[in-house]
């Protein structure tokens, strides 16, 4: 029988910008642990280009985590389904001395010593924000990002937290960034899944986040 041709979940994008602006007026040194919680998932979808389920795969104990001058690295201790091998598995997170409200190395840098009290023998960098502390789930991670969406005044009902990739690379590729960029910082396994599936033009006309540089 015929296959149904496989058509992209959505027609356009919403503009980034909305949600980094939500996200820089979060204060994360007084932010309750679980603003916090939203905001660094949050940060880390934008910064990594990132599915829900790759937050999973960040763990703080050496050699997963390591702290470089400028930065952080984490290295993922799997391979997701859609990146081929050659792209590596190591994620690095940039300080952002321009907009220091939007760095998610501060934001990391808080979430860990707010938790650290909480940690216990996991290892993984997102905690569940309410008594059990035991590792954060994919849907607890999705509500997190549900949340920062929903007040950033982006319609849920339509948009998943999923569309943060998308949006943030779609963003990245009309301002001029490379489709090997996109592709690498999205670990796309494939040229043909961004453009068919992913890019849409956007109507925004900044682009504030630097994640992919």
């Amino acid at each position: 029988c015929l296959s149904r041709p496989v058509v992209p979940k959505y027609s356009a994008f919403w503009n980034v910008d909305r949600l980094l602006n939500y996200l820089a007026s979060v204060n994360v040194q007084t932010a309750p642990l679980r603003l916090l919680s939203i905001t660094l998932a949050s940060l880390l979808t934008l910064v990594m280009a990132a599915r829900v389920s790759e937050l999973m795969l960040l763990h703080i104990c050496s050699p997963w985590m390591v702290s470089e001058p400028g930065g952080l690295s984490f290295m993922q201790k799997s391979r997701i389904k859609t990146q081929v091998a050659e792209q590596g598995m190591v994620v690095r997170l940039v300080r952002d001395q321009a907009e220091p409200t939007l760095c998610v190395v501060s934001c990391v840098e808080r979430y860990l010593e707010v938790t650290a009290p909480l940690q216990g023998e996991t290892s993984n960098l997102l905690l569940r924000s309410c008594v059990p502390h035991s590792p954060a789930s994919v849907n607890t991670v999705r509500n997190w990002v549900k949340a920062a969406l929903a007040v950033a005044g982006i319609d849920t009902s339509v948009f998943k937290p999923h569309s943060v990739q998308g949006a943030v690379s779609s963003r990245a590729s009309d301002c001029g960034f490379s489709l090997d960029a996109v592709l690498h910082a999205g670990r796309w396994s494939s040229s043909r899944a961004f453009p068919c599936h992913y890019w849409h033009p956007s109507r925004a006309a900044a682009y504030t986040a630097s994640a992919l540089r």
